[in-house]
């Protein structure tokens, strides 16, 4: 039988090795791990190449662009060693961030802004004066000292959304949700698409129910008598009754919204009490103005 020539030499070997096994002892966090595993000293120096592969992972981690921007050869994913029944063994599992990350994700049962938003930050947030109105009863809703609502209005290009995603990202942050950040000229036309009357109570419940609700460009959605007394106002007037916290952006102002929702004078009575209803829950609009921002 022909004799097998090894592809390298048994010197070189032993110096690459020696070399793991130094990268290793000279990695505080993974020596700290590996000990707290109680593996014997000789089973490390046998299983050398699967702690590496450990030290690596983490070390590359700890410079972590961040979980969008992850380039690992299994992004996402962590090695983690295991030691039982006296054999180590080398494993795959989702990274603390991922984890953190699809939990935050987890905060939205309805998310109608882009995902490149979802890594903006409220601190990062233009400090103009009426952005830091918003910001300030936003911070009245976080300490529990206040559940007014936030009505934030300003022509397209000032914005308006993407303040509004801002507080709803920093909300999901907390784990204050869940949310529903809601388009309204899209939501509002998927509800009243619903041909069956279980499947359009659900929905509706859902955004009457949800801790938090974002109302995104309100006044832009289709208006009929059905959608201001089935859709509209249901859902505001029993957000209002249970005190649960709401956000609605719109280039207009309330009394233009509910001037808008009127088709004719037996309306009047409802258009009304919609007005009231929002000046009593928002307050005072917070005007972004016109000026393009973003």
């Amino acid at each position: 039988m022909e004799r097998l020539t090894p592809s390298f030499r048994f010197e070189e070997d032993e110096l690459l090795l020696k070399k793991m096994k130094e990268e290793f002892l000279a990695c505080p966090a993974a020596v700290k791990y590996i000990r707290s595993l109680h593996i014997p000293e000789e089973l490390i120096d046998e299983e050398i190449v699967k702690i590496y592969d450990f030290v690596q992972d983490l070390n590359f981690c700890k410079k972590c662009p961040g979980v969008y921007e992850c380039n690992k050869q299994t992004p996402r994913l962590c090695t983690k060693i295991i030691y039982e029944d006296g054999v180590v063994s080398r494993v795959l599992v989702p990274c603390k961030e991922y984890l953190k990350m699809v939990k935050f994700k987890g905060q939205f049962v309805v998310r109608d802004f882009e995902d490149d938003w979802l890594t903006s930050d409220l601190k990062r947030l233009d400090r103009t004066n009426e952005r830091l109105e918003v910001i300030q009863k936003y911070k009245n809703f976080v300490d529990g000292t206040n559940d007014e609502w936030i009505f934030i209005m300003g022509e397209a290009g000032t914005g308006r959304t993407f303040v509004a995603a801002n507080l709803a990202i920093d909300i999901a942050k907390r784990e204050k949700g869940p949310i529903a950040f809601i388009d309204a000229p899209s939501r509002f036309k998927e509800l009243m698409s619903k041909k069956d009357n279980d499947a359009f109570n659900e929905l509706l419940q859902r955004y009457i129910d949800v801790p938090v609700l974002i109302i995104d460009d309100l006044g832009n959605e289709y208006k009929s008598d059905f959608v201001r007394e089935s859709i509209l106002f249901p859902i505001l007037n029993n957000r209002a009754k249970q005190h649960k916290f709401t956000i609605i952006t719109s280039d207009f102002n309330i009394s233009d919204i509910a001037t808008m929702y009127l088709t004719g004078p037996a309306s009047k009575p409802k258009i009304e009490q919609i007005k009231r209803l929002l000046k009593k829950v928002c307050g005072k609009e917070i005007n972004l103005g016109d000026l393009s921002v973003y």
